[in-house]
């Protein structure tokens, strides 16, 4: 394998996975189409000419560059073997993604869980985890030929018999250089679930609650130059919601002023110490739930013993009639 086709397979690879030089399915389709062609008939193939099929200008131009600068006899072939891994990737991933569940289960079972369960440090713990378990499930997944040659296959159906043998060698020799790519979309792909996931558990528990909410994704609310991740009307009272999973200094950035409403902060809580909790109570006058281990935890009678603090389990209506 020569060192300008391994550099073109990872370079056209990566390009062709990322947002801005992602190709359309038809232009996809249109270039394997043409590529194939121009295989079979034995003709001297001009990347460039190939590139000049493809229909977004900016994109046209980008791969233009890249063939400009890597180009050499093998382009063609290494141009296409790497659109064909970006129609199988998805195909590849979604069928070791089968044999994931193994992994999973070691970091326990948590589908059952209730919404308060998945405001609580466990099921967080979990999730967190669940991008290492999905990236040590799909370790090596381009090397298991019996997945994607009869993908791969399907998707050279233009390719007279005589050319395939020589797209398969040709496309397992590269394999290295796809799998590099394989690996940053998963990495991509599995980002951890604790983030904006933290919002979605918040919001599964307002409905459990049968809350009337608004969604608000940054934007600034009621004359405020504040933040809420959620608003919700109960028994004529305006709430805010700010979600912290974790708080650092970002606790700051949800002090609702000049706002007529309730301002509560859902937050895991490992990192909300004295001062914080000093300065969220006092000065913003924010009501704040946290985890049950958190809260219960003997390490944390601060927070027991502060009456604007409530464990996740006392996100009840009864509780919001009490504010």
């Amino acid at each position: 394998m020569k060192k300008a086709n391994s550099l073109e397979a990872y370079v056209f690879s990566k390009k062709m996975n990322s947002n801005d030089f992602k190709l359309s399915n038809k232009d996809q389709v249109l270039l394997l189409a043409e590529l194939q062609e121009k295989i079979n008939s034995s003709a001297l193939i001009d990347t460039l000419e190939i590139i000049e099929l493809i229909s977004d200008p900016d994109k046209k131009g980008g791969y233009l560059s890249i063939c400009q600068t890597l180009i050499n006899k093998n382009t063609p072939q290494v141009f296409l073997c790497c659109l064909l891994f970006i129609k199988i990737k998805e195909s590849i991933m979604a069928h070791k993604k089968e044999h994931t569940h193994d992994y999973f289960e070691l970091l326990g079972d948590i589908t059952h869980s209730t919404p308060y369960e998945k405001l609580n440090l466990k099921y967080d713990n979990t999730t967190v985890l669940f991008p290492y378990a999905l990236r040590v499930g799909l370790v090596g997944a381009l090397y298991d030929q019996a997945v994607w040659e009869p993908l791969l296959l399907k998707k050279c159906s233009k390719l007279e018999s005589d050319k395939v043998q020589a797209i398969l060698d040709l496309f397992k020799a590269l394999i290295p250089y796809f799998q590099i790519t394989f690996d940053e979309s998963i990495k991509q792909s599995g980002i951890s679930l604790s983030g904006t996931d933290y919002e979605s558990r918040i919001e599964d528990l307002l409905k459990f609650l049968g809350l009337q909410y608004e969604k608000h994704q940054h934007e600034k609310d009621f004359a405020s130059d504040q933040e809420h991740d959620f608003i919700f009307y109960f028994e004529n009272k305006i709430f805010g919601i700010g979600a912290k999973r974790t708080l650092r200094e970002r606790y700051k950035q949800y002090n609702p002023k000049g706002v007529d409403l309730v301002p509560i902060v859902f937050t895991i809580g490992l990192d909300l110490g004295e001062d914080k909790l000093a300065r969220m109570t006092e000065n913003y006058k924010q009501k704040i739930f946290v985890a049950d281990e958190v809260y219960f935890s003997d390490n944390n009678l601060f927070l027991q013993k502060n009456i604007h603090v409530f464990p996740i389990s006392k996100f009840t209506i009864e509780t919001l009639r009490t504010f």
